[in-house]
């Protein structure tokens, strides 16, 4: 683990390859248990940015999702081991407290499913051509 006060490395997906992206979400979950701060931040960025936890599985869905549609986001680890979800900056992001959240062009939208279908709409990633296809996608989104 790290001791106290270590700087935990961060990483800023940014139109990395899925292999790449896929080894940065490895390397993050093995550390897993060694947030030992609030809130921590990868590069600032003007688009997305998702708020979650890398115990979090309903985090890693639009996580994964991003990395593997190449859509460049910042994220910011909300430690839920110490609490971060109930503090006022937290909560000033999600009223409920919980992960994962994004914040995009002044929206911030809440639980994976949404945010996956949030995504999948804005960008179109993932979305599908047809209306079948669409929801045929959104099956597998949620």
């Amino acid at each position: 683990g790290h001791e106290a006060g270590d700087k935990v490395q961060q990483y800023h997906l940014h139109r990395c390859d899925a292999a790449q992206a896929l080894q940065v979400l490895h390397l993050a979950t093995l550390h897993r248990g060694d947030y030992r701060t609030g809130m921590t931040n990868t590069e600032p960025h003007d688009g997305l940015t998702l708020f979650g936890s890398f115990t979090s599985s309903s985090s890693y869905k639009p996580m994964l999702y991003l990395a593997l549609a190449r859509v460049p986001f910042s994220f910011r680890t909300v430690n839920l081991k110490v609490g971060v979800q109930n503090t006022a900056e937290y909560r000033a992001v999600n009223r409920w407290g919980v992960v994962p959240s994004l914040k995009h062009n002044g929206l911030t939208i809440l639980q994976s499913n949404v945010i996956l279908d949030y995504l999948a709409r804005e960008t179109g990633i993932f979305e599908g051509k047809t209306e079948a296809a669409r929801w045929n996608a959104r099956s597998w989104l949620s």
